[in-house]
């Protein structure tokens, strides 16, 4: 994972929440994240800027100051974006929500173009949207096998070839899957399926146990509680995860839960911190 902006909250409770346990489990809700808008002006024939970088989430606002219409037409990026035409004072928006780099121009004077590239805030932790599996082998009971590969309930037709790192004598790959929960085995070689060691939670699809992988939809930002203490009320240090808007919020809202007791504590976000 990348670097992040650290939150850090220090909510006064009561002096009872100073009895819970010094790891409560935490339910947190984010709040909208940061977006910005930007200004590109059309004016003399020309985008001004004629490029500019922004953030994943924010938007662009081309206002036409010339006497004369205009477009904003991508011709390349990983989105596509067409104004139709603006007339003289008008403008155009659209949102950027994909990283990437877009060219563009005005279909009506095709000397008129401009970029747009769209990056990652700095200082965001950005959540990974892949799923990595790693098989190791028993020293004392398994021997070197060729071949280690996986199969999951996304495609049990399909076996996933396991990379092997001989300094770390471990086999792994990455996937990208769909939020939900999956049945899966490691096979070795071409008939010996194993367990996920792991991983301790398995569970049956038909007839068959296999380990049980949770896939949690990435796009979205998330919480953790990296420390805590009570030494003077309650501190909680707090990770901001982004998705794929990619931009930390401006609040948070965090329940803590100990003996099925619930207290609500709300934070607002330092990004200094």
């Amino acid at each position: 994972m990348r670097g992040d902006t650290l939150g850090r909250w220090k909510p006064l409770l009561l002096a009872a929440l100073m009895l819970f346990s010094l790891l409560p489990a935490m339910a947190v809700h984010a709040g909208e994240g940061r977006e910005a808008t930007h200004a590109v002006d059309i004016q003399n024939f020309a985008y001004d800027p004629q490029d500019i970088t922004v953030f994943i989430g924010d938007s662009v606002t081309w206002t036409n100051l010339d006497s004369n219409s205009h477009t904003v037409t991508s011709t390349s990026g990983p989105e596509s974006f067409d104004s139709d035409i603006i007339p003289a004072a008008r403008m155009f928006t659209f949102t950027f929500t994909t990283l990437g780099a877009y060219e563009y121009e005005c279909s009506l004077h095709s000397q008129m173009t401009g970029t747009v590239t769209v990056e990652h805030p700095p200082g965001v932790r950005i959540r990974e949207s892949q799923t990595t599996f790693t098989w190791q082998r028993d020293p004392v009971y398994d021997g070197h096998p060729s071949n280690v590969s996986l199969i999951g309930e996304w495609d049990w037709d399909t076996h996933t070839d396991l990379t092997f790192d001989a300094n770390t004598d471990v086999w792994s790959t990455s996937m990208s899957l769909q939020p939900g929960m999956y049945c899966y085995k490691f096979v070795i070689e071409e008939a010996d399926y194993r367990f996920d060691e792991n991983n301790p939670y398995r569970g049956f699809c038909g007839a068959f146990e296999n380990s049980i992988a949770r896939i949690d939809d990435t796009g979205n930002p998330a919480l953790t509680l990296a420390s805590s203490s009570y030494d003077d009320g309650f501190t909680g240090q707090i990770l901001f995860w982004a998705g794929d808007r990619g931009s930390p919020p401006d609040t948070f809202t965090s329940t803590l839960t100990h003996d099925f007791i619930e207290s609500t504590v709300n934070g607002i976000w330092n990004p200094d911190d």
